[in-house]
């Protein structure tokens, strides 16, 4: 009997989990970093699902950042 691994990907903000990484246009990621007492420590999102990679497009336009 043979062994094999099974590689799946999985969104760092909502854990939604695909057989393979999106393509994504534009990929986005945010990096944030807060006192732990005031916002609960920080933030790393480097790998986005579709939905999310566009729900952080628009809270980047809302505080119309250039992008």
């Amino acid at each position: 009997m043979g062994e094999f691994t099974v590689t799946k990907w999985k969104c760092d903000r909502c854990g939604a989990v695909e057989d393979k990484r999106p393509w994504l246009p534009v990929k986005r990621s945010m990096t944030a970093n807060a006192e732990y007492d005031v916002a609960g420590g920080s933030v790393s999102w480097k790998e986005l699902c579709k939905d999310c990679n566009e729900w952080l497009g628009d809270q980047f336009k809302a505080m119309n950042l250039k992008l």
